[in-house]
Formats: C-alpha cells, sequence, structure tokens
C-alpha cells in the first residue's frame, strides 16, 4: 500500500468522519486475565509498558513467555474519553495479523487433499470473478501465501478515499476485489516478493469456495473453538461489541488522539478483521509451532523453507545491522522470518488505523511475545518501531 498518499488522504478527511466518542460502563471492559504471572521479570515487563504509555502510547497489553516463565500485563487506557483501565484480557483487532488464520485454514484444507500449493486461483474461483486482475491465469495458491503474485494490493489510495466517504461501510470481498480490476501487474508471478492484501483476500474466496461456509464459520469452527479461544472472533458483518478496546488515530501528530473504533476497514474479506486477545493469539501461535492439532510438521516445514525470491523494494526489509531485528528474509506462506540478534523469528504484525498487533516466536529460545496497541499516527511511529526491532528483543534475552 501505498502509506504516505494514505496517510495524506487520512489527514485531509479523517475530521469529517468521527462521531461523538461513545459512553461505556466501566463495567464492559471486565474481563479475567486467566494468566498467572510466573515470570521473575514480571516487574520489569510491567514497568516497560507503563514507560511506553508515558512516553505517549494510549494503551498496551502483551504477553511474554520464555524458559523462565510466562507474563502478561497491559498498562495504558482501553477508552480514553471514559478513563477506563487497559487490561491485558481486553479484546483487540488484529488488522493483518488475521492472515496467519487464514493461512491455516489453507494449510488444513491442503492437508485433507482439497488443493495442492501449486494449483492455480483458475481451478477455485469462478473465471468471472478474477478474468479482469492480473497475472490471474498463472498465480497458484503458493504465490498468494507467499506474496509472490504481483497483484496489486486493494488497499491503496482508491480505496482509501472510497473508504473515508463512508468509513463504517462493511465492504464484501467482491466489492475489495474489484478495486484493483483492469489494474497492471506489479511483477511476473514467482519473480519477487510484495506484500498485498489481495492475496489474502483471494485466499479467503478459495476457501469459502472449497468449504461452502463464512469465514466467521471457519474460523470457528476450525480454530477458535478447538483451541478453547472463547474471546476470539471474525468481525465479519463490522459489528462493534461493547467490550473491544476502542483505537485511536493521532489526527495532528502531537498526540492529539481521536476515536476511530467504528470504522469497519475491510473486515469481511479474511485479510483482516479478526478480534483476539494477547493470551489467546499467543494460544494460536505456541499450539501452531508446538503442536500438531493445527498444521502438521509436514506443513511447518514447508512454511520454514524460503524460496530464494527477492524483495522488489529489499531495503524496507533491511533493519540494518544496528537493530536488533536485522531484517526480514523472506515469506515462508505468510509467516515471515526475521533475522535477529537471537536467531531466527517467526510472525506477522498487523497495523492500521488506530490499531498494532505484533506475535513473534523463537525457536532457537522457545521464547514468545504478542502486543497490541490500540494507537497509531505520526506521534507514535517511532515508538513502535524501535519496539519491533530492537525493545521485545531486549524484553526477552536482555
Amino acid at each position: 500500500m501505498n502509506h504516505k498518499l494514505y496517510m495524506a488522504a487520512l489527514a485531509l478527511l479523517i475530521s469529517g468522519c468521527v462521531k461523538d466518542d461513545p459512553v461505556f460502563p466501566k463495567s464492559a471492559f471486565d474481563c479475567a486475565i486467566g494468566v498467572q504471572n510466573t515470570h521473575p521479570d514480571s516487574l520489569r515487563f510491567t514497568n516497560f509498558l507503563e514507560e511506553k504509555v508515558q512516553e505517549g502510547l494510549p494503551g498496551i497489553s502483551m504477553l511474554i513467555e520464555t524458559p523462565d516463565g510466562i507474563w502478561s500485563g497491559a498498562a495504558g487506557l482501553a477508552d480514553i474519553p471514559n478513563n477506563i483501565t487497559l487490561n491485558s484480557c481486553n479484546k483487540h483487532k488484529l488488522g493483518s495479523s488475521t492472515k496467519v488464520f487464514t493461512a491455516t485454514l489453507i494449510f488444513q484444507l491442503y492437508e485433507e487433499g482439497r488443493l495442492r500449493f501449486d494449483d492455480a486461483i483458475t481451478k477455485f474461483l469462478p473465471d468471472s470473478l478474477i478474468n479482469k486482475i492480473a497475472n490471474y491465469k498463472e498465480v497458484t495458491v503458493k504465490n498468494l501465501l507467499t506474496h509472490t503474485s504481483g497483484i496489486p494490493d486493494y488497499l491503496d489510495i482508491a480505496y482509501s478515499l472510497k473508504y473515508y466517504d463512508d468509513p463504517t461501510r462493511v465492504w464484501t470481498d467482491k466489492q475489495e476485489l474489484e478495486l484493483v480490476y483492469k489494474e497492471p501487474a506489479v511483477f511476473a508471478p514467482g519473480t519477487k516478493v510484495d506484500y498485498s492484501n489481495s492475496n489474502f483476500l483471494l485466499l479467503g474466496m478459495i476457501a469459502k469456495q472449497l468449504t461452502g461456509q463464512t469465514g466467521t464459520a471457519l474460523y470457528t469452527s476450525k480454530i477458535f473453538d478447538p483451541l478453547g479461544m472463547s474471546n476470539s472472533f471474525f468481525n465479519e458483518d463490522g459489528t462493534i461489541p461493547d467490550d473491544l478496546t476502542r483505537g485511536y488515530f493521532d489526527e495532528n501528530g502531537k498526540g492529539n488522539f481521536i476515536d476511530i473504533t467504528q470504522r469497519s476497514f475491510a473486515a469481511h474479506s479474511m485479510a483482516g478483521g479478526a478480534v483476539s486477545t494477547v493470551a489467546e493469539l499467543h494460544r494460536f501461535v505456541k499450539t501452531f509451532w508446538n503442536g500438531n492439532s493445527l498444521v502438521s510438521e509436514e506443513t511447518k516445514n514447508e512454511i520454514t523453507t524460503l524460496d530464494e525470491i527477492p524483495f522488489l523494494h529489499p531495503d524496507k526489509f533491511n533493519y540494518g545491522e544496528e537493530n536488533k531485528v536485522n531484517k526480514i528474509q523472506g515469506i515462508g506462506l505468510c509467516w515471515f522470518q526475521m533475522d535477529t540478534d537471537y536467531g531466527i523469528a517467526y510472525g506477522h504484525d498487523g497495523g492500521y488505523d488506530g490499531r498494532r498487533s505484533v506475535m513473534r516466536y523463537f525457536p532457537d529460545s522457545q521464547s514468545y511475545i504478542v502486543y497490541f496497541v490500540n494507537g497509531s499516527g505520526e506521534s507514535i511511529r517511532p515508538i513502535l518501531r524501535e519496539l519491533r526491532r530492537n525493545e521485545m528483543i531486549e524484553l526477552l534475552f536482555e
């Protein structure tokens, strides 16, 4: 996505799209923590979150697990005008971190023999739906999973402008897909890697086409219910529950946050739209990588085996040796593989208006970190960048 154009459109249009702040009772955000803190560094972790709020984050919730123990905590506010404290058990929208759930559905269909990674998408989706998309005849399921399709990202400036005309509109996946009709290919399939939300829009369509089920039904029956993720759901119809942590955007870069929770933001497409807690997202990540109930070891081996395909914009993924997360080596079937000072990490991020979600798994040390921030905007961008590239590594290992 063209983030400079996107933010410009946002700055111009946001002021006319926000209604008065809703009023919620504090009881709306009551929840059971569920994690017993056993980590010896629990106090240090808690103090760190408080420091991040002092630096300018509206709120942050986090869970850390290492061989020494587990901890979860939160700081800041779930609801600023109503002065409601954020708890680590509160629910957050995940944004693009939803993609790991969609990928898991595709892996399960693969293991059931209902698709192959080298199948062309024309095998599953009708020609009338996809024949106006660049590269549609050549693109495979694997191209979508690895972001090597060359299909343009529908979340670009055209979507942004339409979105802010009606920010609470819940788009169908077909309506989202139509935004890239007749747009030129970014590159030939399989020649470059470039992140595009259109890839997972199409994967969600394939999963629904093959099963005859909705995204909500698939996530619930295949992932959330089996893992006991009772506070997780797919926000497919755009309904905002009262107990969802509010999302805030800094409209002028000076830390003046406004509530933009009501915006649906591409919920329907299975490229985003899931809701969870740090404890339940951690449960998913841990089960995915250290269990066999979601996917097999053979599939995980395919995920961790990277093809030698270069990024279209390699500088965006090379952070430099001065950072503890040095670079992103590649995208292996949805999961980002990162080179850090403490070994390989696997994960995915989600980031859009008023939200940031991050999950990481470090296999060498069997360590995990999951965190959510309920804010976005220029004033906190450096805080979020430092957290992703350095501070989360320091929390885990130093």
